[in-house]
């Protein structure tokens, strides 16, 4: 129930960003990758993962960096730090993430 939630469209910000901090990583990941997901709650997610990784470059970051909704702050931040491993440029990145929520 919590992944279709997570990976619906039209799920509300306030449950996705709930969702974002499930005990389950798969529904993490879902959260993160669904459009509505609020810079808010990329932010939040993004100062998780940094905590817990000890500053190492992850998935989940590159993710966020890369999300429709990450402000270019957010997106500058999260680069400057060596997030990016990416060579395509964000836009690209964000469509490819929308596509991969979609299917």
């Amino acid at each position: 129930m919590r992944i279709a939630l997570a990976r619906n469209p039209h799920t509300p910000s306030a449950v996705l960003e709930r969702l974002a901090h499930d005990r389950h990583h798969t529904v993490q990941w879902y959260a993160v990758l669904n459009p509505q997901m609020p810079e808010t709650g990329l932010r939040q997610l993004a100062a998780q993962e940094n905590e817990q990784s000890g500053g190492r470059t992850h998935i989940l970051r590159e993710v966020i960096a890369h999300h429709p909704n990450a402000t270019e702050a957010l997106r500058a931040e999260m680069t400057g730090s060596g997030t990016c491993r990416v060579a395509i440029d964000c836009a690209t990145m964000a469509t490819a993430l929308r596509r991969a929520a979609n299917t």
